[in-house]
């Protein structure tokens, strides 16, 4: 089991993040390994929790066992397999805040079955490695992932701060909703893996329970809202143990909240005995501080105004602006160049070198993070002003264009097919072929689409 370091880094304003970056890096790592109470800290707390990890010296010995470290500076995340020591510890001049956050990563994944052929929810355990880097790599138009974390805070504050929930009320049900493919579920869980990492020095453990819906739809008259029961009995019993932080996750929620006025084909009576159920165990649940409710939907016209309205937040989540699918697209041709299955030509029609495409990929990147409110045809002449070295550029915004009602779950699977589909040639492959072959991925996803009506 890996211990991780993870780093949030918080710059001046006007701060060259890409010129500063490597003294940031450098500085942060031996901050880390300076900080002795903090390491034997955490050290004291891994061993009560699993026993795993002796270490005598501190900090010598760290680096061999830790598995890499991430920073995150200015929502810029960059890992290193072995933790290292620095001799500029110079950043005060560039940095404003830095949080220093030290977890394990579990991979256990355990079921609650109360039928015997369907498990009712899954349990995952938290800092969770199958969840590991999630949340860097979600790309949104807007600063949801901001107003979430600072929901969740605010909500654990209240909680902390004994604020009357009589006077001031705050039911810790967040909504995500809009069409399939744009990250709802994705955002959820990868909110859960962040603040276990951030608050893993005060709970002892984190799980994210995942209810599935289905199952709760029992084969026998009146046991569904009985099988919902049992289930948030199950999850009070975790909540009783102040120590324990708690993510509810209910995927398709309009499978349980269904709009009780809409008539059913199959047993109405069970449904709005579903519907009360769920309902009512909200509100049960709302006097335990350390759970939080996360629900996500595709089809908001089918759920009930009861549920809606209990949601703190209920945030749209579309699909993604062109901008935002350019900066997708990058990010996966930047992983392709550093698994090496795809390369560029410099001038001399000779490969370039992995050091070279990274520094184009990041200057490109970085030039497009400013541009969320302009249009992509002005983000190309920001691209030609800054210079970004990169021949295939062109031809990617052409793909952009073409990508434009394609879902963000979608855009991630076409650099795949791309090469799985399309691809005559060995690996590793020109970034020029591979364009060719990533447009022909995306003309086939839209015939696709077309066939299905989507």
């Amino acid at each position: 089991m890996p211990i991780v370091i993870h780093v949030e880094a918080q710059v001046k304003p006007n701060v060259n993040i890409k010129k500063e970056t490597p003294v940031l890096r450098t500085s942060l790592l031996e901050w880390i390994k300076g900080d002795r109470a903090r390491l034997v800290r955490f050290i004291k707390s891994a061993m009560r929790t699993n026993g795993h990890y002796m270490l005598h010296e501190l900090p010598d010995e760290l680096s061999q066992v830790l598995e890499k470290v991430s920073i995150n500076i200015d929502n810029k995340t960059e890992e290193l397999d072995r933790l290292v020591a620095s001799r500029d510890p110079e950043c005060n001049s560039v940095m404003l805040n830095a949080e220093c956050y030290f977890y394990p990563l579990f991979d256990e994944i355990m079921q609650n079955n109360f039928e015997e052929d369907l498990p009712a929810s899954f349990h995952t355990l938290l800092p969770s490695a199958n969840l590991d880097g999630l949340w860097e790599s979600l790309i949104f138009d807007s600063n949801i992932r901001l107003k979430l974390l600072n929901y969740v805070k605010t909500s654990l504050l209240f909680a902390n701060q004994k604020v009357n929930p009589s006077i001031i009320a705050w039911n810790k049900v967040i909504l995500l909703h809009g069409p399939p493919g744009t990250g709802k579920t994705s955002l959820c869980k990868a909110l859960s893996q962040k603040y276990a990492i951030r608050l893993y020095d005060r709970y002892h453990n984190f799980q994210l329970i995942e209810i599935n819906s289905h199952s709760l739809f029992s084969k026998w008259f009146s046991e569904s809202g009985k099988l919902v029961l049992k289930l948030f009995d199950g999850i009070r019993e975790f909540a009783d143990d102040s120590t324990n932080l708690i993510f509810v996750l209910i995927d398709e929620v309009e499978s349980l909240a269904y709009d009780r006025q809409r008539n059913s084909s199959s047993d109405p009576s069970d449904a709005i005995r579903v519907v009360n159920a769920l309902l009512t165990q909200i509100d049960s649940i709302r006097k335990y501080p350390n759970v939080i409710i996360l629900a996500s939907s595709n089809v908001t016209e089918a759920m009930d105004n009861a549920f809606v309205d209990r949601a703190d937040i209920k945030q749209y989540i579309g699909l993604p602006s062109e901008c935002t699918t350019y900066k997708i697209y990058l990010t996966c041709i930047h992983e392709l160049f550093n698994s090496k299955i795809i390369y560029n030509m410099d001038g001399n029609g000779e490969e370039g070198s992995a050091e070279e495409e990274h520094r184009q990929l990041e200057e490109a990147i970085l030039s497009y993070d400013t541009l969320q409110s302009i249009t992509l045809e002005m983000a190309e002449k920001e691209s030609q002003s800054v210079q970004v070295a990169w021949s295939n550029g062109s031809t990617l915004l052409q793909i952009v264009r073409k990508s434009g009602t394609l879902s963000g779950r979608t855009i991630r699977k076409l650099p795949f097919l791309a090469i799985a589909l399309f691809s005559q040639s060995a690996i590793p492959m020109s970034i020029e072929e591979y364009m060719v072959c990533l447009e022909s991925a995306v003309d086939k996803q839209l015939a696709d689409n077309e066939y299905f009506n989507v």
